[in-house]
This record gives structure tokens, sequence and C-alpha cells, in this order.
């Protein structure tokens, strides 16, 4: 009994301080070395079921991740911390950057009382640096939207799809609309945003011109015009000084094209063109009768058949022709697609309004009153003979 007795008080005894290792690291992925993010590994099982009991965490009062710098406390960088089995983990909101100096406090004492497990934890402060970018072909644009040699001139927007992702500071320094003839650039022709207004991934940057020069009747139109001319030729230029996360610049990159007529009707999905499947393997081809936004349409189309909305990969390649494969083959019978209200075409026409609307008179089909009117188009399959 004595003797178990024993037992029983070394292993409580050398508990605490077992368990109380869990120090912060820093943990980088190999095959982004820019991004890093802090482990804080391995947590008592007794701390672990603590956590998963306790709710919500707030990782801010337990880990703290700062830049490291000599001069001062630099406030905590902004992140969230996660329970992952048995380790906590922050993750920057920001991917860091290489090279990047960085301390790590874990407040392991107050995490243990907070669970009412005092003795558990201990506090644990780390510095570390990310490592250096190894050296890696520039990033490059890898597509734009919309890509037609001919766009109208009330534009709206364009996308630009980048190979990594990209740090979004003073782009209206490296991104411009120029005069292919002159060569001069067109002032204010986007919508100045100093970070930029890119997807969650930050590889997909929408450039938005200036709404207020396309608007007829508005201040800046009356001023300005439009930023772009029917007729005339433009460059879209990304230029030096763009860089991507890791501090590399991208490569650079332009399109030429030419604005042509204005879009000012309202869309009319009854007018697309729809080349139907003669394999169940095979994509469905929608062709609208103008360019459409190429974001928009990829939450604004589903396509339903005879046992449902039918699963699959919407691929579009120009505005003007988008295609579908289902992921399991099509079945003979009759299919919906059904056209979301909110769609726009490239001038930010929807099906329900005209986005440019003359303050004097009607233009086309603008005078008519809107609504939130959906769509739905029919085609049928009708598949080959089994052999």
């Amino acid at each position: 009994m004595r003797a178990l007795l024993l037992l029983l008080a070394g292993s409580l005894f050398c508990f605490p301080a077992h368990l109380g290792a869990a120090e912060p690291r820093l943990e980088t992925n190999p095959e982004h070395p820019w991004f890093g993010q802090v482990v804080v590994e391995p947590l008592p099982p007794a701390i672990v079921r603590g956590l998963s009991d306790h709710g919500p965490l707030d990782g801010a009062r337990y880990l703290v991740v700062r830049v490291a710098d000599e001069g001062g406390e630099l406030p905590p960088i902004l992140g969230r911390t996660v329970l992952e089995a048995d380790r906590m983990r922050f993750e920057p909101r920001f991917p860091l950057a290489a090279q990047l100096p960085i301390s790590m406090e874990f407040r392991g004492r107050r995490l243990a009382r907070d669970l009412g497990l005092p003795g558990l934890l201990d506090d644990s402060l780390r510095s570390a640096q990310l490592p250096a970018a190894p050296a890696q072909a520039p990033a490059q644009v890898v597509e734009l939207q919309p890509a037609e040699k001919q766009l109208p001139e009330n534009l709206l927007r364009f996308y630009l799809q980048f190979s990594r992702p990209i740090r979004g500071h003073d782009l209206h320094r490296s991104i411009r609309l120029v005069d292919a003839v002159t060569g001069s650039e067109v002032p204010d022709a986007f919508v100045e945003i100093p970070s930029g207004l890119w997807d969650p991934s930050g590889q997909r940057l929408t450039l938005l011109l200036h709404p207020g020069r396309i608007k007829r009747g508005v201040g800046p139109h009356q001023v300005q015009g439009p930023p772009l001319r029917e007729g005339q030729w433009y460059r879209l230029e990304v230029g030096p000084g763009l860089v991507d996360r890791s501090g590399r610049p991208v490569a650079t990159f332009e399109h030429r094209f030419q604005a042509g007529p204005a879009l000012r009707r309202k869309l009319v999905p009854q007018q697309w063109t729809i080349v139907v499947p003669r394999n169940a393997g095979d994509a469905v081809t929608i062709r609208p009768t103008v360019p459409v936004d190429s974001a928009l349409i990829r939450r604004s189309l589903e396509i339903a058949g005879p046992q449902g909305a039918v699963a699959g990969s919407l691929e579009v390649q120009t505005s003007s022709q988008i295609r579908f494969r289902p992921a399991a083959g099509w079945l003979p019978g009759r299919y919906e697609i059904r056209i979301d209200p909110g769609l726009e075409d490239v001038a930010g026409n929807r099906i329900d309004r005209v986005f440019d609307l003359a303050t004097h008179g009607s233009v086309g089909d603008a005078g008519e009153p809107a609504g939130a009117v959906a769509t739905t188009l029919e085609f049928r399959v009708a598949l080959p003979p089994a052999d």
C-alpha cells in the first residue's frame, strides 16, 4: 500500500512538469515558404478536454504573436487561434513575409488557470525568423476577364487572376489603363482602393472602372467623361512595382483592346444560344448574346434535371461562352438552366434593370420597372443508344 502511494505521489509530482513543456514554435509550409504559422504542442490531455468543453477560444489571451522589434513592443499580429488535436495553432490573417522576425508568447499559466487546471502549463517566450524564399519564377497574370479584343465603352470591371497571392498595396501605382495610341495614362480610370478588391485567396483582383464616370448625368461623367471612348484602343498594364506576398516582383502584363459600342440593355437570357450535349460526358455550352460578368456567372447559374440539381464544373472560356460539365454524366431527359436575377453583363446590366440609366429620357428599355425576376432556360438531352 505504501509503495502504491509513493508511486502515485511521484506521478503527480512529475505530471505538471512533463505536461508543462508545451512551447510555441514556428511552422512553415515548404510549398509556400512565405507563409508561417505558430503552433504550441503538445498540450496535456486535460487541457485539450478543457478547451473542447470551454467553447470558442479567445486565442489572444493565451498565444500572442508579434513582429520582433528592438525599439519597443509592437501590437499583436492579426489572426485566429484554433485547437487541433493536442496542439494550439495561430494562423495569421495575412501570410507572414519571408525573413520576418517574430516573437511568440505562450501564456500557459493563464490558460491552465482559466480552465481550472493550475500548474499544468507554464509560460514560454520564443523568437524565430521565417526562412528566405527560394528562387522561384515570378508570379504572373494567368487569366484576364473579360479578355475580348473589343469591349463596351461602359465596361464596369476587369478581373485579374494571378499565379500566386499578391501583396495588395498601392495598386494604383502598378496597374494602369493607357491610351494605346498616345501612350498616356487614362486619369482616374479605376476606383482607387489602396489594398484592392481581392478574393479570399489573394490571387484574383477586381478592377472597378469608375462608375461615376460611366453613369451619364452625374458629376464625374459630366466633368471627365467615360474612361473608355468608343473606337479608341487601350492597354491594360500590370507594370513594375507589384510584388507577391514574399516580396518578389510580379511579371509585367498587358492586354490591348478597343472600346466598342456601349451596352445599355437588360440581359435577355431567352436569346442565348444553348449547344446541347450529344454524349453523357459532354459539356453543355451556353453562349450569351452579350459578354457576362465572369465572376457572377459562377454563382448565378445552376442546372437541374430529372433527378434534381446537377453537380458539375462551370468553365468560363470567355465572357461570351460558358461550359458546364456534369460530374456524373447526363441522363436522358429535360433540363433547366436557372439564372439568378443578380447576374450582370460586363457593363453592369441585369435581367431586371439597366446600370447606366440616363438622367433625362429613356434609353432602350431602361424605363421599364425593375424587379427581381429569375429566368429559366430549357434543353433536352437525348443520348445515343448504348452499344
